[in-house]
């Protein structure tokens, strides 16, 4: 299983409201939308950038490697 901890910049209640107002954090499930406007309101990001996009090429990579090799059985 994959994770990410991602912290944010401490923001101000009208960059928060200017923020809201573009239409971006809609239908997003953190309420931002880290491929674009969204990345300005991030400070960090610890361990995997693709996870927080929505999927880890990596972890999958991994997978998918492990499934050819008949490592995993189902």
């Amino acid at each position: 299983m994959a994770f990410s901890l991602l912290r944010l910049v401490q923001l101000m209640m009208k960059t928060i409201r200017a923020y809201i107002e573009t239409g971006e954090p809609m239908n997003k499930a953190e309420a931002y939308g880290i491929q674009s406007l969204g990345a300005t309101l991030v400070n960090e990001i610890d361990v995997d950038y693709f996870n927080v996009v929505g999927f880890s090429i990596y972890h999958f990579c991994i997978q998918l490697k492990a499934l050819l090799n008949n490592e995993i059985k189902f």
